[in-house]
């Protein structure tokens, strides 16, 4: 679930990852802590940066606890 929110959610822009009811523990300044607000954050940056793609390069998971 990670790595395909850093593959299709901040670079393809795909929302369907995301809950109705997600919160973002750590929102941007000026952002709401929700589904719209991180959505929305990608969406900035994609406009800002139209060639970004994510690129993974160590990820850990044990249980439901997942490190990028």
């Amino acid at each position: 679930m990670v790595r395909r929110n850093a593959e299709e959610v901040q670079g393809g822009g795909n929302d369907e990852l995301f809950a109705d009811d997600f919160v973002d523990h750590t929102p941007q300044p000026g952002r709401t802590p929700d589904k719209a607000g991180a959505l929305e954050l990608y969406k900035v940056l994609r406009a800002a940066f139209p060639d970004f793609h994510a690129v993974i390069h160590w990820q850990a998971a044990e249980g439901n606890l997942v490190t990028t």
